[in-house]
């Protein structure tokens, strides 16, 4: 877009002569948690500062490569399952990220910084079960309906984007249906027998905010989704593949941008939709793929 390629009205809007109209980051979708559920258990065992942040761990890991260190980003198990009815059987819409702990395992002074959650929720949800072992799922809608997009801030390139994620505004509602539904059935996973053998209960601390509503009924859901659903960085579509018959196109099978000669995009912004999956894998795939393109258009491959 600072380039002159972008929807022509915002960038008339700045002064950026246009070398081609199109709907650069109008079509992006991106991926959701929500990460508000928290459950206790009778083991110590869980990833907490205190077990994983020893002399010991310090040693395993750099030493030979184990250890709770070596956990990425404390997610244990995936899990991957359908929660809504769909024309497609065994189709999953939603992924399960299992955390061997909770966002009191690191006392609040990391990770839910990170996720941007203020002192007062924290202080409510979360605060009470400091030292307490703890573990929780991250529900991820995969297929989102809800469209977002970014826009130029100014014509400064040092002046950061303006992202407008638009998250549960699809008209039928349906991200936010399987958002709940994807809560209930976390739910209904720590009743199992697996989960009580360590004495798994589920912290029924309501968030602030959503007193008014009926405990585990859907308006209470919604009311915490909204409060406590965060992004997991899987933005995708901005720069979308497709034929140039395609009103959203941006680039076509061989990532060169339309009307424009000599330029590819090779990142996840050519995604066209929501994938099921997260989006690095993918992301290298498509540079992969991009340098090959690239190759075989100078001739260096056969």
């Amino acid at each position: 877009m600072l380039s002159g390629i972008g929807p022509a009205h915002d960038l008339e809007n700045f002064g950026i002569p246009i070398l081609q109209d199109l709907p650069v980051g109008k079509y992006m979708q991106d991926h959701l948690t929500f990460v508000g559920l928290v459950f206790t258990v009778n083991q110590s065992d869980t990833l907490n500062v205190q077990t994983s942040l020893t002399t010991e761990s310090v040693r395993n890991y750099l030493n030979t490569g184990t250890g709770p260190i070596t956990s990425l980003g404390g997610v244990e198990g995936l899990a991957y399952v359908q929660v809504l009815d769909s024309k497609v059987p065994n189709f999953p819409d939603v992924e399960l990220l299992f955390v061997g702990g909770a966002l009191n395992g690191d006392y609040g002074l990391g990770v839910r910084r990170s996720m941007h959650i203020k002192d007062d929720v924290y202080d409510v949800v979360w605060r009470p079960l400091h030292d307490v072992p703890t573990w929780t799922i991250f529900p991820m809608p995969l297929h989102p309906e809800s469209i977002g997009s970014i826009k130029l801030r100014s014509k400064n390139p040092y002046d950061p984007p303006l992202l407008y994620g638009n998250y549960f505004t699809d008209p039928q509602g349906k991200d936010m249906a399987t958002i709940i539904a994807s809560i209930r059935f976390i739910l209904k996973l720590a009743e199992t027998k697996a989960f009580k053998k360590v004495n798994t209960k589920f912290s029924e601390i309501p968030v602030p905010g959503c007193e008014r509503f009926q405990f585990n009924s859907d308006p209470y859901w919604e009311c915490a989704v909204r409060a406590l659903t965060t992004t997991l960085h899987h933005q995708v579509g901005t720069c979308k593949m497709g034929p140039s018959t395609d009103a959203n196109a941006i680039v076509d099978a061989e990532l060169k941008v339309h009307g424009i000669r000599k330029l590819r995009v090779a990142d996840c912004s050519v995604i066209p939709f929501a994938i099921t999956a997260h989006t690095s894998a993918p992301c290298v795939m498509i540079g992969e793929k991009g340098a090959d393109l690239i190759k075989r258009s100078w001739g260096a491959v056969r």
